[in-house]
């Protein structure tokens, strides 16, 4: 009994530190532009201040400015706002001001993950067509079903939960290539190569798609990998991935747009060009019969010549113009 219970304990404690590094480094993707930022995930959020900003950022609300957050008093009421606030889009219980302060771990855990799940995982289903993921559905099944539509047809990937399916690394691969094929190429991967693939994937994602590593793969290459974890680092994905389709769609528009632009411009110089010739032409004409008019032909082959010059003119020379 006693080694079960150690055991248990020890499996939870994996639990916690991985949860911990998570969800410290997906609040810094959106601490970090604002001049904030968590090291320590049970201490830093004690004064409420970065829990708040948090809000706003994630949610584009305005929970007003905080207090100083030095005394106790100041950092329950700054914690207080934050969590009301949370009490207005999601149910909460069983957390109150004076655990975050205290720096109550498990408890700590479960906001951020009611947070993560609420304002970033939720969001998924709204973003996501609805015929991509058919009837109502939860937000992890949606998520689920769009990790499965895009990785739909590699080999050695299959998609059926958020733990076993992502542990050798194969599916964030595949996500990715689906993607943007040029940017990770699927035959470099290898399923006995599990902390390989993990590192490469990771590596692609942040370096080409603004992807923050959350993970090591130590920490995926587990028998179970923390399901919450892997959610929060593949919601991310979804969110960076369908940003940066996004903003080639717009580079494509307004690369569509300066060639129509290049193309007008290029045929406006084009038909200055051809009026310039043409009023010089007409200039050239103009003088040329004043002075034969001047000068009429006298003799049957001046006449025959005269004519057939003209009949040139006008079959060739003007019709051209």
């Amino acid at each position: 009994m006693k080694y079960e219970q150690t055991t248990i304990s020890r499996l939870q404690a994996e639990v916690s530190r991985v949860q911990k590094k998570t969800y410290t480094n997906w609040i810094n993707i959106y601490l970090r532009p604002h001049n904030m930022e968590v090291t320590d995930l049970y201490k830093d959020l004690c004064d409420g201040k970065r829990l708040m900003k948090l809000l706003e950022v994630i949610s584009n609300a305005k929970l007003g400015k905080p207090n100083k957050g030095v005394i106790r008093v100041q950092k329950i009421e700054n914690v207080g706002r934050a969590l009301n606030y949370i009490k207005s889009k999601v149910h909460l219980e069983n957390i109150g001001a004076e655990d975050i302060v205290d720096g109550n771990p498990t408890l700590i855990l479960g906001l951020i993950w009611t947070i993560i799940l609420r304002f970033q995982i939720e969001e998924v289903i709204q973003n996501i067509e609805p015929q991509q993921i058919g009837p109502q559905r939860t937000a992890k099944e949606a998520l689920l079903l769009w990790c499965q539509n895009k990785t739909k047809g590699y080999r050695n990937v299959d998609v059926k939960d958020f733990s076993t399916s992502w542990r050798d690394g194969m599916a964030f691969g595949a996500l990715i290539n689906s993607h943007e094929p040029d940017a990770l190429d699927m035959s470099m991967l290898r399923p006995d190569k599990p902390i390989e693939n993990l590192t490469i994937a990771f590596k692609v994602a942040e370096e080409c798609f603004d992807i923050p590593q959350m993970l090591d793969p130590q920490d995926v290459n587990v028998p179970k990998p923390d399901e919450r974890s892997i959610m929060t680092y593949v919601s991310s994905m979804y969110q960076m991935l369908n940003k940066h389709r996004n903003k080639n769609k717009n580079a494509n528009r307004v690369g569509k747009t300066i060639n129509q632009a290049i193309d007008l411009s290029s045929k406006i110089n084009e038909y200055e060009v051809g009026i310039r010739n043409l009023l010089q032409w007409i200039r050239n004409k103009s003088t040329f019969f004043r002075q034969s008019s001047k000068n009429l032909p006298t003799t049957l082959n001046e006449v025959t010549k005269a004519l057939s010059n003209f009949t040139q003119y006008r079959r060739v020379e003007k019709s051209q113009k």
